[in-house]
């Protein structure tokens, strides 16, 4: 079975995006990743930007990022699957030591809350 984990990823004050949480999903031999605004919640649908790929090691990292673009922690971390990925909607069930239950992402453009545009280089 897949794994999965969501880092709360605060950034520095002079980051292009404010603190949030990436989820990463395992796809293969990369992490498939979504910016969430606030923590998740299951059977509940959460808006959700995708991001770039991230390498598996994220999976079991929690410390600071290159770059001076903040620093992550584990916020949980378990099993998935996949039930359905589509353009605009990806829901998973999951197996986490938080979170048990189907997660439903509502997938968005890249636009900040308030209006910004964020950008992917702050990951």
């Amino acid at each position: 079975m897949p794994r999965f984990a969501i880092l709360h990823h605060r950034t520095p004050s002079h980051a292009s995006k404010p603190d949030h949480y990436d989820l990463l999903l395992e796809d293969g031999d990369v992490l498939k990743t979504f910016t969430l605004w606030e923590f998740p919640r299951v059977n509940e649908p959460t808006e959700a930007i995708p991001d770039f790929d991230h390498r598996l090691m994220y999976l079991d990292y929690e410390g600071p990022i290159s770059g001076d673009r903040g620093e992550v922690t584990q916020a949980d971390r378990g099993s998935f699957s996949w039930v359905i990925r589509e353009a605009h909607q990806v829901e998973v069930e999951l197996a986490g030591a938080t979170l048990v239950g189907r997660l439903i992402l509502r997938l968005q453009d890249s636009e900040m809350p308030g209006g910004g545009e964020a950008s992917s280089a702050t990951d």
